[in-house]
């Protein structure tokens, strides 16, 4: 039901407001990959959310974390990919459902470069998601910080609006932010066909390193 959804309230809107891309790429075509994108994140958020801050809160999981012989980053990096395997499971599914409603030019490898982008991405948001679930205790608070991060990945990383059609001084802030850099990493290597190393690179080795530190909060929340 998703992707009918993202269809019926992106595709058929979007598509006759804004048209083309700055660099005249037919909207349902340029927006695609963000919506798989879109679709992923969707299914790793409510994981994440059980695991780090529901049954957290409510006590029902620091036992067994403290009790395991893994390290605290073993913990989080396992349920991240865990949850991250889920989420591109729906991610190739809306994808088939989409790719039947839009006529794009986008060949099986592509599609394959799609659901990678849609991991590297995940991969960012997902350690955005832990670290926010382990540094908040209240649920309003927490559901207010995951709506403000819904509205800035799907509007302000370039998944459904692209940043050229921000005013310049908006717009160059948010090409900088990490899930930004993903987003204009894979667009350039499917829409221009040109691979930018540093942009795939540098948030590969960001989400490595926000593992790290998710795992050194998570081992200072049970010590607590």
């Amino acid at each position: 039901m998703l992707p009918l959804l993202i269809y019926t309230m992106v595709f058929m809107v979007l598509n006759t407001i804004i048209g083309k891309s700055v660099n005249g790429i037919p909207y349902s075509e340029w927006a695609f990959p963000g919506c798989i994108v879109l679709i992923g994140a969707s299914a790793l958020m409510p994981l994440l959310f059980r695991d780090f801050f529901d049954l957290r809160v409510h006590g029902r999981v620091l036992l067994n974390l403290t009790l395991s012989p893994s390290s605290k980053t073993g913990l989080v990096a396992g349920i991240l990919l865990t949850g991250l395997a889920e989420s591109l499971v729906f991610s190739a599914a809306a994808g088939g459902v989409l790719l039947v409603l839009i006529n794009t030019s986008f060949g099986a490898v592509d599609f394959l470069l799609i659901l990678a982008f849609a991991a590297v991405f995940n991969i960012m948001l997902g350690n955005i998601i832990i670290m926010l679930s382990l540094l908040i205790d209240r649920v309003s608070l927490f559901m207010f910080s995951i709506l403000a991060l819904f509205i800035w990945i799907t509007f302000g990383s370039g998944l459904l609006i692209e940043l050229g059609y921000y005013p310049e001084s908006v717009g160059a802030v948010l090409e900088f932010l990490p899930t930004a850099l993903v987003v204009r990493g894979f667009h350039s290597i499917l829409f221009l066909n040109y691979l930018d190393g540093i942009l795939i690179a540098v948030p590969i080795l960001l989400g490595i390193v926000w593992t790290f530190l998710n795992g050194f909060i998570l081992k200072r929340k049970l010590n607590q």
